[in-house]
């Protein structure tokens, strides 16, 4: 919310035409925290990795995606799947069912794959 509202804020500076150098490193670091934050509380939400998790480098991404897996027959069914993109590794987990009793999302280790050349996820 912060981070909305400071940058209204340098929007409104440079239409002005003041000088927006200082404003514009606050804006930087005041969205950056929050999602570094959020990044870490999801990490340390998960369960069962046996490595350990600060020796797989920065954590680039991580993000929720679906996957469809076909049962007997003609029918698929499609399973919600979280992954956490590190400099060393791809970790892939499964969300903890809330519907169970769980109030706090977490997220139980399903596997990994090691990524060969950090350079090459910059890129894309």
């Amino acid at each position: 919310m912060l981070c909305l509202f400071e940058q209204d804020f340098l929007k409104y500076y440079t239409k002005a035409g003041m000088d927006t150098e200082e404003l514009e490193k606050a804006v930087e670091v005041m969205c950056f925290v929050p999602k570094r934050c959020n990044d870490m509380m999801n990490v340390g939400r998960l369960q069962g990795f046996e490595g350990k998790i600060t020796a797989q480098g920065k954590l680039l991404q991580q993000d929720t995606f679906t996957v469809t897996e076909q049962d007997s027959g003609f029918l698929s069914r499609a399973k919600e799947r979280r992954i956490f993109l590190f400099e060393q590794l791809a970790i892939f987990s499964e969300p903890i069912d809330r519907k169970k009793g769980f109030s706090l999302p977490g997220y139980i280790f399903k596997n990994s794959i090691k990524v060969g050349a950090s350079d090459q996820l910059k890129q894309l």
